[in-house]
């Protein structure tokens, strides 16, 4: 397989990169960029322009966005990346591609950055210190925009954030970091819907177990299902959550600010 790089200044096109190892024939330009306001937004800008898939990978962003429109933090040393593309799976099974695409992050970390990352329910990476990262997916019109936001290093995280690195990794490990990722979601995509990654996941969540608020209701997450939704035992039963937030301890409440991840 075979994709195109785009960096800096636009319009130069840098010598065509092989993919290795790919199982799902679906190539892909790669456009990078310093800065950018929203790697969402413009994934979903090269997709509609070019009409094929689209990764772009910025640095930093000046106008990120986290889950349900959370205030973008940018770490020291972070990559933002967002993939375009057409899923190939039946329409009612992409509600799990975030998910899968969890899995690839937490692959992509552990090659790259040599770190273990959880998953907290539905799409954060987490690592004891903190929240290391993050995923956003938006769709529409046929194509799916999927991003990540992951803190390399941070040197000075604020309360809840981490970085993966414990020194400046330097600018080329994002990049690498991002071909990584998508290529191991499209790996991933390659196989059937049933066979998503459900205990793979299960096994890697830290959500499970946790005392967790949703609705200002109080539970205790207990499973996650092989649809994806969180189970959430609570005095009047158990509730499956497939939408919405959820947030690990029984005191913590909506409102606080995204501390990096996301796209």
């Amino acid at each position: 397989m075979r994709s195109s790089v785009l960096t800096d200044p636009p319009g130069r096109l840098s010598p065509r990169i092989p993919r290795r190892r790919r199982r799902l024939d679906i190539p892909y330009v790669i456009v990078e960029r310093s800065t950018v306001d929203s790697t969402q937004d413009v994934a979903a800008a090269e997709f509609a322009a070019r009409g094929r898939p689209v990764l772009v990978v910025a640095a930093r962003q000046r106008a990120g966005r986290g889950r349900i429109g959370r205030p973008w933090w940018n770490a020291d040393r972070a990559v933002a990346c967002s993939f375009a593309f057409t899923p190939p799976w039946p329409t009612e099974d992409w509600p799990l591609v975030p998910l899968v695409a969890a899995l690839a992050a937490r692959d992509a970390v552990a090659e790259t950055c040599r770190r273990d990352v959880e998953l907290k329910w539905p799409n954060d990476l987490v690592v004891p210190e903190g929240k290391v990262g993050g995923l956003l997916a938006e769709g529409t019109d046929g194509r799916l925009v999927v991003g990540l936001g992951v803190n390399l290093w941070w040197a000075d995280p604020p309360s809840g954030a981490a970085g993966l690195c414990p020194t400046d990794p330097g600018p080329r490990l994002g990049p690498r970091l991002a071909r990584r990722w998508v290529d191991g979601l499209l790996r991933r995509l390659a196989r059937p819907p049933r066979e998503w990654g459900h205990d793979e996941y299960r096994a890697v969540c830290s959500t499970i177990g946790s005392a967790v608020t949703w609705r200002r209701v109080r539970g205790r997450a207990i499973d996650v299902s092989s649809s994806g939704a969180l189970l959430i035992e609570t005095p009047e039963g158990v509730v499956e959550v497939t939408a919405g937030d959820v947030f690990e301890g029984a005191a913590t409440m909506p409102g606080t600010a995204e501390k990096g991840g996301d796209g």
